[in-house]
């Protein structure tokens, strides 16, 4: 069964909450996107810290994951690039 958490990434992306790959990681565990798109928790957390290593394949697992169009994930990818992070804070913390 798919986590549900998967279906708030795109309405936050739509209302300016998420701008960073980092950012949906607040959302749902690396553990857990790791376990569900069979990229290797260590090479997962790797590429998050530098987008540009992900594949153009990683990229669409990930967008099919979290139930985005691949132009939305590479908009947020690219903004990473760019340095144009914006941190969402998570509540509670």
């Amino acid at each position: 069964m798919k986590d549900k958490r998967y279906g708030a990434i795109l309405p936050m992306i739509k209302a300016g909450k998420i701008s960073s790959i980092e950012d949906i990681f607040l959302l749902i565990t690396k553990t857990k996107v790791s376990e569900d798109s069979g990229i290797n928790y260590s090479t997962l957390k790797r590429k998050i810290g530098k987008v540009s290593l992900f594949t153009y394949g990683e990229m669409r697992i990930l967008a099919s994951l979290f139930e985005v169009d691949i132009k939305e994930l590479v908009d947020i990818f690219e903004s990473d690039l760019r340095g144009g992070k914006k941190r969402i804070e998570r509540k509670g913390a």
